[in-house]
């Protein structure tokens, strides 16, 4: 199942701690998860890049806002407690608890005034529709980081486009490389314009020796789609090189058919379109450079109990 949103854990969140005295932050992400149906690899899902388990950060902004609200409160450092007011909450037996529901508590709505007071609008970052207020501010984050790499993926398949196939083979070898196929550039044996290599646009030496070998083929496409046909070629060269490996890469799409001959004719041949070939590119820092760095930042408890 879906991992809730934080609006949608604060009543759990709530109504557990209204049956305990007081509990620790992971006494509470456990209990709540069981009480939510949520299956424990769910559990385990982390932010891309990130070493936080995304339903953590959910229960813990749920019991943020709780707390902000004035419904819970931090006895001591990592545990929460319901106040009297969250047990008066719980007698009257809400339908619901978010962020509507607790406006109507003047902590939550300074709380809520001086939020976005702090918050600052870029000029480059595009006020979309999925940014919705449901989301943590870390997801928000992602939400806007997709947002923005959607649209770099669109302009980066243009740029590619825009080249000549030459240069659209030197791009994919450098990807590759950057995924960790060969040690270096010079590992990649062009074979553009070399007579007997029909289907074959490039190999990588996967060793020293070259005795391992990944074989390429690098389609600039625009119009149409890479048929079946075209992957059955690309095989009868595979089998020509007595070759194991393929890859084969496209700025276009590949048809069904394309995709159900890669399955038959090997298990080795790898197909790539024009949209995962932007995602691997920006993900491998080919053709794009970092534009802006964000750190998040939280308090260092150790550092308070050393002094």
């Amino acid at each position: 199942m879906a991992i809730p949103d934080y609006e949608k854990l604060m009543y759990p969140v709530l109504k557990l701690l209204g049956e305990k005295k007081e509990l620790s932050g992971n006494q509470i992400e456990i209990m709540v998860a069981k009480a939510v149906n949520l299956a424990e690899e769910d559990m385990q899902l982390r932010y891309p890049n990130n070493s936080k388990r995304i339903f953590k950060d959910r229960v813990d902004w749920a019991r943020t806002y709780l707390k902000k609200a004035g419904l819970l409160e931090s006895p001591q450092r990592g545990t929460s407690k319901i106040t009297p007011l969250g047990i008066k909450i719980l007698k009257d037996k809400p339908k619901n608890i978010d962020n509507q529901f607790l406006k109507q508590f003047e902590s939550f709505r300074e709380f809520k005034k001086l939020s976005s007071a702090k918050n600052v609008t870029h000029e480059n970052v595009p006020q979309e529709e999925s940014l919705k207020e449901t989301q943590t501010p870390i997801d928000m984050i992602y939400t806007g980081r997709d947002i923005l790499n959607s649209n770099l993926e669109n302009d980066l398949l243009d740029k590619l486009i825009e080249k000549d196939a030459s240069l659209f083979e030197v791009i994919v070898a450098k990807l590759l490389v950057s995924m960790g196929y060969g040690s270096s550039y010079d590992d990649i044996i062009q074979l553009k314009g070399k007579t007997g290599d029909e289907g074959i646009d490039g190999i990588i030496k996967q060793d020293v020796l070259g005795l391992d070998k990944v074989y390429i083929q690098a389609k600039k496409w625009t119009k149409s789609s890479v048929s079946g046909p075209e992957i059955q070629k690309f095989a009868g060269a595979l089998r020509q090189k007595h070759a194991t490996k393929g890859v084969f890469i496209t700025t276009s799409t590949f048809t069904e058919a394309a995709r159900k001959c890669a399955k038959e004719v090997s298990d080795t041949i790898i197909l790539i379109d024009g949209q995962n070939l932007t995602k691997l590119m920006i993900e491998y820092n080919v053709g794009v450079q970092v534009e802006d760095t964000v750190q998040i930042k939280k308090i260092d408890e150790d550092f308070f109990e050393e002094n």
